[in-house]
């Protein structure tokens, strides 16, 4: 017999409700030519992650990998344009994440820096 190994993940609706009228508030404020990025981080791995997969029950299954190095990337996308703005650092922390706005706003002449809007995702409170 084989068992499954996923925990699926749980989507808070109300949270995504309060997101979506806060960002239509938000949008409304600005004018409608004026860009929004929605910006995260990442850290993807050089190694393989095994985090789904049918293993007989009571068996393991190892996964070789190789160095355990990770990239960190600071990400926006510009959802008018579809246009990617990407920053790679040593690490991803108040510094890097500085830099990455400043990269963005120079990348964006057309607009003052009041008149864009930054979206991120992943913040805790």
């Amino acid at each position: 017999m084989y068992t499954k190994s996923l925990v699926p993940g749980k989507a808070n609706i109300q949270a995504q409700k309060d997101f979506l009228a806060e960002y239509e508030a938000l949008r409304k404020q600005q004018p409608a030519e004026a860009p929004c990025y929605f910006m995260d981080a990442t850290h993807p791995l050089y190694n393989p992650i095994a985090n789904y997969g049918w293993i007989k029950r009571g068996q393991d299954y190892v996964v070789k990998t190789n160095t355990g190095r990770r990239l960190n990337i600071n990400g926006a996308m510009n959802i008018s344009m579809l246009d990617p703005v990407i920053r790679y650092d040593d690490t991803i922390n108040a510094d890097s994440t500085i830099a990455f706005f400043k990269q963005s706003i120079l990348m964006s002449k057309t607009f003052p820096l009041s008149q864009i809007m930054p979206v991120t995702t992943g913040l805790k409170s």
